[in-house]
């Protein structure tokens, strides 16, 4: 057995104890080079003045030490906030995990591992990612947010084992219910989803 067998077995069975869910990744992003291409920065933006402000304080929202005691409701609301306004680089990607569970779909593995791929380009190499974890609005909102925090956290852990990559080059975060991609269907399938999001070092 080759090694690149063995890492996949062995992700595998870690996998499987740790979580994620199915990943349908869009057509417009199923290879290595368009997910690249996806997260890479687009064009040259405006060193202006408020984009400064916003990215550092991305960068203290995010700091290691404020993470470890937890995202606080109103800190998770102004990442989300300030990713979006600066329109930075990312793709959008619906996973599936086993039912109410973060236990990764066998099948969700072949397409992580191309992204894992992808983030390893030299594009990437002084890049971190944002893992949003999101869910559709079946259930409490509590539990929701619990189980997409628990979703995005696996998705991080399989892409730094996969790429072989430090954990610490992603940030996963929960957001459960809050950011729905269909608000006017609450529970579509598409709102189960997971957004990778290159925030430093574009």
């Amino acid at each position: 057995m080759n090694y690149s067998k063995i890492l996949r077995t062995a992700l595998s069975i870690t996998c499987a104890a740790i979580a994620v869910s199915d990943f349908r990744v869009p057509a417009s992003a199923q290879s290595k080079e368009e997910m690249v291409n996806a997260l890479r920065s687009k064009a040259v933006r405006t060193r202006s003045i408020s984009r400064g402000h916003n990215i550092s304080q991305l960068k203290r929202l995010t700091d290691p030490a404020r993470l470890s005691r937890g995202v606080k409701v109103e800190e998770r609301k102004k990442i989300y906030s300030l990713t979006k306004s600066e329109k930075l680089p990312s793709l959008n990607l619906e996973i599936y995990f086993e039912y109410n569970s973060a236990s990764i779909s066998p099948q969700s593995y072949a397409k992580l591992a191309t992204l894992a791929d992808a983030i390893t380009a030299p594009d990437f190499i002084n890049s971190k990612f944002f893992v949003f974890g999101h869910a559709d609005a079946r259930g409490s909102n509590q539990y929701n947010l619990k189980l997409s925090h628990r979703r995005a956290e696996a998705v991080k852990q399989f892409l730094a084992a996969y790429g072989k990559m430090g954990s610490d080059k992603f940030v996963a975060i929960g957001y459960g219910e809050e950011q729905l991609k269909n608000p006017h269907n609450p529970e579509a399938a598409e709102n189960r989803r997971v957004q990778i999001i290159n925030f430093q070092g574009n």
